[in-house]
């Protein structure tokens, strides 16, 4: 067999860890760590389809990737929204949450990773995993420990300074009280530099361990033949994963072309949609091996309609309001700008939906009937998958009815806006009728395609 030591993704996982070990201060977080996670994800992939405790870990940091990217939700609550009154009092609230949330979800899902290649150890031969001298407490044990050690320290010392917020007052001779939070950017250095130290130890540790596991030629390559020999020759198992995360971008798609204005802009650029629909083209092509020439073109226009919307949104506001339009020709002109570049914007998205769902119907045809692995079907099975077709495909054209009336809420939104404020609520309500529509009809494919393929 052809030796593949990148096959398992352990050298993968050491990029990983690059972004895991530095401290956060409070819910800033200097290196993204959803980045790692997502490395993370990629990394154990494979290993997941061997082992169901590697596979739970891996659930555990796509957990994480959501509650990491919800800290810049909470960073626009605490420095846009909230009033600086508030905000020491909503950074420790938001530092609490989220170090709660990363204890209860982190420390599991390391020590089910940690647990999973134990067993594959026990499996297949290797000095890596236990290491050469079985007496002693293994490579993976230790390991394991010092990694629960490490989000421990972290979690907890990224919101412990922030409880000095409790004793944000002024002087109070009759208690003696002291505003600690005159030291807060003391306490936090000092709460920085213990868990840098344990992280940038935890770091070198387990980038050793799992270059040595990449470099353990016996352990990749009877992994690598046992991915080989039982879960390659599954293609169903493949489609039913490449159509659910098909699912998830197309929805993240949709999300982030809603508007979340903050003083008239839109603090979520469409063009961020549109490189999610570029992600979404890839899974077409490479997981599906469907043809989306067309939904190329068209995404491509639509993420040059959507910079040319947000110039033209962004130039706008920066030097006028709505009020002016009634006095100011330039302002006048400027908006026209903003009415083309929407026009134009929502045509786009319109037709790439078009195509999309045209991809999606051949997922339909082609994923969705009879249980894969039965030789025969009758012709009143015949009629029931036919009708199953329809009925998929009827959910569709439902979704597409959404988009159209989304597409139409936003040209509405642009000329109605200056005059009419609610049309601002009328737009998030398209918006959220058009994501619900799709959630539904991609829901149901997504059952649909899980029952054909059900015996892989």
């Amino acid at each position: 067999m052809k030796r593949n030591v990148h096959g398992m993704g352990f050298g993968l996982a050491a990029i990983a860890l690059l972004f895991l070990f530095n401290p956060n201060i409070n819910i800033i977080d200097i290196l993204p760590d959803w980045i790692g996670y997502l490395l993370l994800c990629r990394a154990f992939f494979r290993l997941s389809d061997l082992n169901d405790s590697v596979e739970s870990a891996v659930g555990g940091f796509r957990k994480m990737i959501l509650i990491d990217g919800a800290k810049w939700v909470a960073l626009l609550w605490v420095f846009g929204l909230s009033v600086p009154k508030e905000r020491s009092a909503s950074l420790l609230l938001w530092s609490f949450v989220f170090a709660a949330l990363e204890m209860l979800v982190l420390i599991p899902a390391w020590t089910k990773l940690f647990y999973g290649l134990t067993q594959l150890g026990y499996r297949h031969s290797n000095t890596a995993v236990f290491g050469k001298d079985r007496t002693k407490k293994s490579k993976t044990d230790q390991i394991r420990n010092l990694t629960v050690a490490f989000v421990s320290v972290k979690s907890v010392l990224s919101f412990l300074p922030e409880f000095a917020d409790l004793s944000n007052s002024s002087y109070d001779e009759s208690t003696g009280m002291v505003n600690l939070y005159r030291y807060i950017g003391i306490m936090r250095m000092l709460a920085f530099i213990p868990v840098l130290i344990v992280g940038v130890i935890w770091l070198w540790r387990a980038i050793r361990y799992f270059h040595s596991l990449r470099h353990d030629t016996a352990f990749t390559e009877e992994l690598e033949q046992r991915y080989t020999t039982d879960i390659l020759p599954k293609k169903g198992l493949f489609a039913r994963r490449a159509v659910h995360l098909l699912s998830f971008v197309l929805l993240t798609a949709l999300c982030l072309t809603a508007d979340l204005r903050l003083e008239y802009r839109n603090m979520v650029p469409d063009f961020l949609a549109a490189i999610a629909f570029f992600v979404l083209l890839s899974i077409l092509v490479k997981r599906l091996k469907l043809s989306v020439t067309a939904g190329w073109v068209s995404c491509s226009a639509y993420l040059a309609c959507t910079l040319f919307s947000y110039g033209a949104e962004w130039h706008f506001f920066n030097e006028f309001t709505y009020n002016a339009i009634r006095r100011s020709n330039e302002a006048r002109d400027a908006y026209l700008w903003v009415i083309v570049s929407t026009f134009l914007k929502a045509i786009v998205f319109l037709v790439l939906i078009w195509f999309l769902i045209q991809g999606l119907r051949k997922i339909v045809e082609q994923h969705t009937g009879y249980v894969s692995g039965r030789e025969q079907q009758t012709v009143g099975e015949n009629k029931m998958i036919q009708a199953l077709h329809k009925e998929l495909k009827g959910t569709l054209t439902l979704a597409f009815v959404g988009a159209v009336l989304y597409g139409l809420a936003e040209l509405a939104y642009v000329l109605l806006a200056p005059s009419y404020g609610f049309w601002g609520a009328i737009h998030l309500l398209c918006a959220v009728l058009c994501v619900g529509g799709f959630a539904r009809a991609l829901f149901a494919i997504r059952d649909a395609v899980d029952t054909k393929y059900m015996l892989e």
